[in-house]
């Protein structure tokens, strides 16, 4: 069995009023226990980005219910972060059948009841791709400390980078449609071997394997070089912070 949260006028009662929109969000899904999320769009509007968030970090499903149908607002929901979208009205029958397969949760084959050595072949068929690993922000500080387990037993370097988009009065869905140019410049200038996370909604971590301050410094430019010719609003801004990965002694 499972249990569903609608979160959707949360400004209804006095008491609601009195706290902050973020805070009630952050309220009314963590004081809940659901393992199924439905958020209303049209009632949270610019605040759902928060709500979603909040959802992801408590490793929930979070499906949207909207009335806008448009594919622009449909990859605007995805980028958000949004398992599913629910498009109103829609019938019980199969709001039930959206929810059931929200509640099956990850396709994780270390999830399963009983695992064997096979999993670890299941695992390698779906580590494809070009590009750096791009990991969920929860699990890019377990990923650090790992990182730093290596380095103490490795005689290389590795750099950590964090970028931050500074934004002048941006709305949400300019600040996400920037940081998509700097996730994709981001994914062209690391290697394969690289790990970054999209942490905050205008701020990347990434883990240079192998990389000197040189080299570190020559990466972060050529990344800023290409967010540069293909973001031509010049009210956002990019800079970074570096410093080598050292374990302790």
């Amino acid at each position: 069995m499972y249990s569903t949260a609608v979160v959707d006028n949360i400004e209804n009662t006095e008491n609601w009023k009195k706290l902050s929109p973020k805070f009630k969000i952050y309220q009314t899904i963590i004081g809940n226990e659901a393992d199924v999320f439905l958020l209303c769009q049209d009632f949270l509007g610019n605040r759902l980005s928060d709500a979603i968030n909040a959802i992801k970090d408590n490793m929930r499903s979070v499906a949207v219910m909207t009335s806008d149908t448009s594919t622009e607002n449909q990859k605007y929901l995805c980028d958000m972060g949004a398992d599913d979208i629910i498009f109103m009205p829609v019938c019980r029958e199969f709001l039930m059948k959206k929810i059931s397969i929200l509640n099956a949760g990850s396709n994780d084959v270390l999830e399963k009841n009983n695992i064997n050595i096979s999993c670890f072949s299941q695992l390698e068929e779906t580590n494809g791709g070009d590009g750096a690993y791009l990991v969920h922000r929860q699990n890019f500080g377990d990923i650090y400390k790992f990182v730093l387990r290596i380095m103490e037993r490795l005689e290389k370097q590795c750099q950590a980078l964090i970028f931050t988009l500074d934004k002048d009065e941006k709305s949400e869905k300019e600040t996400d449609d920037v940081m998509d140019i700097l996730s994709d410049a981001v994914k062209i200038c690391l290697r394969r071997g690289d790990i970054f996370s999209v942490c905050r909604s205008n701020q990347i971590a990434i883990i240079l394997m192998g990389a000197d301050d040189d080299g570190g410094h020559l990466v972060a430019n050529r990344i800023v070089s290409n967010f540069y010719s293909k973001c031509y609003d010049d009210d956002f801004s990019l800079t970074y912070d570096i410093r080598e990965i050292e374990p302790e002694k």
